[in-house]
């Protein structure tokens, strides 16, 4: 599991460039409008996308580096491996 950090608007583009190609992968907290493969709404919780905050994020290392066409390494501030924590337990925690 990996924790990093990106710019709004760079999560932006991310998301954006999934959209317009090849869809777009299960999110939590994240909404959005997507038309003709542009994204016209983006909110994050309640708040609307700000493209000049940093977002904490995480996924796992396929999605991270390159994994069905994502590539949120590209552009991350800040990123570190859990190494001690499986996805599994985390969901279990939630559940």
């Amino acid at each position: 599991l990996f924790l990093f950090y990106l710019k709004g608007a760079t999560l932006k583009y991310h998301l954006q460039t999934l959209a317009s190609h090849n869809g777009l992968p299960i999110l939590g907290g994240v909404r959005l409008v997507v038309e003709d493969g542009v994204i016209t709404s983006f909110y994050i919780g309640d708040e609307p996308l700000d493209e000049n905050k940093t977002y904490k994020l995480s996924t796992i290392s396929f999605l991270l580096n390159g994994g069905d066409g994502m590539f949120f390494a590209k552009g991350a501030i800040k990123v570190k491996e859990w190494k001690d924590v499986m996805v599994r337990d985390l969901v279990m925690d939630y559940v």
